[in-house]
């Protein structure tokens, strides 16, 4: 429990006697030893209880219009659950789709793809992680066994011009695949209003939380709220953070009007 006792015991076995095993001024051994020791122990405690102490700070059930970067490194190690859907950086900001939402555009140039810091600040702080468009990062995540699928279409057949299925990466230490079917084929959806181009189902990621996550689920790129609206109606507390003011705006005000379970 104390790793620094016997080095105590090895320095007092010293004391008095430099490497020559010469008797020395034993005050001034005393007082090397003390300011060597004691310092290292004390600035490590400091920073551990500064960083929980943040995180413990943090409001929580609300959305956060900030940089995720910077309000991730003020949270401490493993203190929530994440529920994510990142920018895949693939040009989704330009209009996305086919069919009848080929073109639809929406504001702000957004879909700028993480930094691999961004990542490795999710695995961090996260317990449970779970990435939405993992196939997109598979350069920036490591290899892990147990996938999410969300099946778009199900049984339907019809001329689809959307993706029939969409992948989520995960840290959870198994090596199988969750499939969850929601029906969402551009226009054929539960939901009718769209508020961003890579909106997902609340049904979707009702079940996910209520399958994975814990007390506090967390979204560094919450978008128009969906994280935080399915927390919301699980009973769980949430944390949203997104940089761009229209969606947070949108995300409050779609919870506002949160008050009962879908499912």
């Amino acid at each position: 429990m104390y790793p620094y006792r016997s080095w105590r015991k090895q320095l007092e076995a010293r004391v008095g006697r430099n490497r020559h095993g010469e008797k020395t001024d034993s005050v001034a051994k005393k007082r090397t030893y003390s300011t060597w020791l004691f310092p290292l122990p004390m600035i490590t405690l400091v920073r551990v209880v500064k960083l929980s102490y943040r995180t413990k700070d943090m409001e929580l059930n609300t959305i956060i219009q900030g940089d995720c970067l910077e309000v991730m490194r003020g949270m401490a190690d493993k203190s929530v659950d994440i529920l994510t859907d990142p920018p895949y950086g693939i040009g989704a900001d330009k209009g996305v789709g086919g069919g009848i939402s080929k073109g639809r555009k929406y504001k702000g140039d957004w879909d700028t793809r993480p930094t691999k810091e961004v990542f490795d600040e999710m695995l961090r702080v996260g317990k449970t992680v779970i990435i939405f468009g993992g196939n997109f990062f598979t350069d920036l995540l490591p290899c892990n066994g147990h996938w999410i699928v969300w099946d778009k279409t199900g049984e339907i057949k019809f001329n689809n011009p959307y993706s029939g299925a969409e992948l989520a990466w995960t840290n959870v230490e198994k090596r199988t695949v969750k499939k969850y079917l929601e029906i969402q084929a551009g226009f054929i959806a539960e939901e009718k209003q769209r508020f961003h181009p890579t909106q997902k189902p609340v049904h979707l990621f009702q079940a996910i939380i209520e399958d994975y996550c814990g007390d506090i689920v967390f979204d560094p790129f919450v978008g128009s709220g969906t994280t935080a609206i399915a927390a919301k109606i699980t009973g769980k507390n949430f944390i949203g953070v997104e940089i761009n003011e229209d969606f947070c705006q949108i995300a409050r005000e779609r919870l506002k009007s949160v008050t009962t379970k879908l499912i």
